[in-house]
């Protein structure tokens, strides 16, 4: 039985993660770690992390893989055009960190588009939008439990809108870290509060524009925002109800995605066993 271990790389941390099955994706053993801007360190971090707290995936297997979610556009093992938090630029991340790791499999994607896999039932099937509202903003595409490869390199959060004499993106707007420069702590604010009013306006913006674009059937929102959702969702749907697109009767639900702590290592995890067909 194929063993799979996943690693989500976050421009802080770096949570490692093994299931206990691919069905019910119940954690059997978690660690983090800080992450590091300089790659070649952050590969021998995180082996060591292996090595220490999960050493049966250190040692070569054909029955093990090593499925690995990071920042940045990702090409054949290769992260191109990452973050400026993380120097990985054309980095071989999947062969150096394999090669810690007594040379075996390990797979890398997006962590954005990996997130789209965790974020909807492994059975759903329709057009599954997952938006992160984080550091900045992204996106992944799901159609019929499976990735989109038309949108691939989806950017969403570049959407620019004109606001005040000045195009701005979507992610200046309604990115988590906008969010937290403009109002500060979340957890402080009631759930009345009409900054979470303003705060689901600026999410629609993107939000109205992917709908006649991607024709989203639901659309899942992960990120540190999510967590809250319960004060900022309700008015989110409404304005969408409201103003969004309404050919064929078409609406959209928005929900907050499944399992937030977890998203992207599930996600690495479904990338890995669709890895193996």
């Amino acid at each position: 039985m194929t063993q799979i271990l996943t690693i989500d790389i976050g421009g802080t941390k770096v949570r490692v993660v093994e299931f206990h099955d691919t069905e019910n994706f119940q954690v059997k053993k978690e660690t983090e770690i800080p992450s590091s801007r300089d790659p070649n360190e952050l590969v021998l971090k995180i082996a060591d992390e292996i090595r220490q707290n999960f050493p049966e995936f250190a040692e070569f297997s054909e029955e093990k893989i090593i499925s690995v979610a990071t920042r940045g556009m990702v090409n054949d093992g290769y992260v191109t055009d990452p973050p400026k938090i993380i120097d990985m630029e054309n980095f071989p991340l999947a062969a150096e960190l394999s090669q810690q790791l007594g040379g075996n499999h390990v797979v890398v994607g997006n962590d954005t588009k990996l997130a789209a896999l965790g974020a909807f039932p492994t059975d759903f099937r329709g057009r599954g939008l997952y938006v992160t509202l984080s550091t900045g903003i992204g996106a992944g595409l799901l159609v019929d439990g499976q990735l989109s490869r038309d949108l691939d390199n989806l950017e969403i959060g570049h959407i620019k809108t004109w606001r005040d004499g000045q195009w701005l993106e979507w992610e200046e707007l309604a990115s988590g870290e906008t969010f937290y420069q403009k109002y500060g702590d979340g957890y402080q604010i009631p759930a009345d509060d009409p900054i979470w009013q303003d705060y689901a306006r600026e999410v629609a913006v993107g939000i109205l524009v992917a709908l006649p674009t991607l024709y989203p059937d639901k659309i899942a929102i992960g990120g540190k925002i999510s967590e809250f959702f319960d004060k900022f969702g309700p008015a989110l749907q409404q304005i969408v109800d409201e103003f969004g697109w309404k050919a064929n009767n078409y609406s959209v639900e928005i929900a907050p995605a499944n399992d937030r702590r977890y998203v992207v290592n599930r996600g690495a995890l479904v990338f890995a066993l669709k890895q193996l067909g």
